[in-house]
């Protein structure tokens, strides 16, 4: 395998290869099996041809990592007065594996990640009257490291009794001018393109049939979360695997437009490790190439019992469960983009100015957007229409 990924010259295939030579003759059957359904984490095997191309063309870049994923989510709120405690029981948790077992189940242990908080402001770009926050969608601009990635989730998702849900993102890595976010102009023709895989965007116009890529370009809310990391992992074969990363977020939403305006609030969130924007770890190699699956991910596989069911995604619910009644938080299905735009528009914050994002392009012009009627609506609106032709009733 390792020959034939040396021969294609593929990022994708030569990562496979070693992740496959890095595991022991014992370890990969049992991966393998442990896998009832198709893969969670997608990436674009992409040649340096390609690559470059892809660079060179629509500014997508410096590494053109295009990737699905279908993340398995918890979002809860909590009193920005309960973050320290939060904090603290988790801290507990990360501190005595015996503890971490009485919430997780046994052969399990919380680890504490020391790492700086993040300090990024991500930037969320919509249409002038908030289309994507109102259907529950999202478009990201994260600014990291000097690294910009834009990412998509579409709406809809399968919700469960937890609390939690399997959503899709789709990202890209762009180039995207360090001080303001803005994107190149020739990434329009990249984002519009269906027929390329590695197009985060390529299902929009059947979400969104009556708007165009240029339409959802205009910066809204600017989200920046300052986080504390642990992990949930499970003992396997004599090694700690991590299986879900949990955060305890204090998130600051501002108007663009106006710094000074802003709220401030707290979240916690749990996700399944398959979220991860990395280069895959070796489970998810091991998957990607025991299944006959291949991607991207579409909208519609949130729905598909085969990753439900999956004994990946059960565990995740049981983890969300446990988190639930361990930290006392309300789940919600309200992403933070609608949470910060909900807020702030209660302090009067307009968002139909927001700065546009594609740099060279002209902002398109506001314009009507229609709803889709359902049968029953447009049946009742007949009904009026000829009450109203044969006027009123004599009594």
């Amino acid at each position: 395998m390792l020959n034939r990924a040396l021969r294609n010259g593929t990022r994708g295939a030569l990562l496979a290869a070693l992740a496959f030579a890095a595991l022991s003759v014992d370890v990969r059957p049992a991966l393998a099996q442990s896998q009832s359904g198709p893969p969670m984490v997608w990436r674009h095997d992409i040649s340096r041809r390609v690559e470059k191309d892809r660079i060179k063309k629509y500014g997508v870049g410096p590494y053109a990592d295009g990737q699905t994923r279908l993340e398995t989510e918890l979002r809860a709120d909590i009193d920005l007065k309960r973050l320290d405690e939060a904090k603290a029981m988790m801290n507990k948790l990360a501190s005595s594996q015996k503890a971490a077992e009485k919430v997780f189940g046994k052969d399990h242990r919380v680890v504490a990640l020391s790492v700086k908080p993040r300090n990024v402001w991500d930037l969320y770009i919509d249409t002038r009257d908030g289309r994507l926050a109102e259907s529950g969608a999202s478009l990201r601009i994260r600014i990291e490291n000097g690294t910009a990635q834009i990412n998509y989730k579409p709406p809809g998702g399968q919700y469960f009794v937890e609390g939690g849900k399997i959503g899709l993102e789709a990202g890209i890595t762009v180039k995207a001018d360090p001080k303001t976010g803005k994107l190149p102009g020739r990434l329009v023709d990249f984002l519009k393109n269906t027929r390329l895989v590695d197009n985060p965007l390529r299902e929009f116009r059947k979400q969104f049939p009556d708007l165009q890529v240029e339409d959802v370009a205009f910066l809204q809310v600017e989200n920046k979360q300052v986080r504390q990391i642990y992990e949930v992992q499970q003992l396997e074969h004599g090694q700690w695997v991590k299986k879900s990363e949990i955060s305890v977020d204090r998130v600051t939403g501002r108007d663009p437009a106006n710094p000074r305006r802003r709220v401030v609030y707290g979240k916690v969130e749990l996700e399944g490790d398959h979220v991860s924007a990395g280069a895959l770890n070796a489970n998810q190699q091991a998957a990607l190439q025991a299944s006959n699956w291949r991607g991207p991910h579409r909208a519609k596989d949130t729905l598909d019992a085969r990753f439900a069911e999956s004994p990946d995604v059960k565990q995740i619910r049981g983890y969300m469960g446990a988190l639930v009644d361990y930290l006392k938080v309300k789940p919600v299905k309200e992403n933070k983009y609608a949470h910060s735009r909900r807020l702030l528009a209660k302090k009067g914050v307009k968002f139909n100015r927001g700065r546009y994002m594609f740099s060279g392009i002209k902002p398109p012009k506001a314009r009507r957007t229609t709803k889709t009627k359902s049968n029953r609506t447009r049946a009742t609106e007949a009904r009026a229409t000829r009450a109203r032709a044969r006027g009123p009733r004599a009594r």
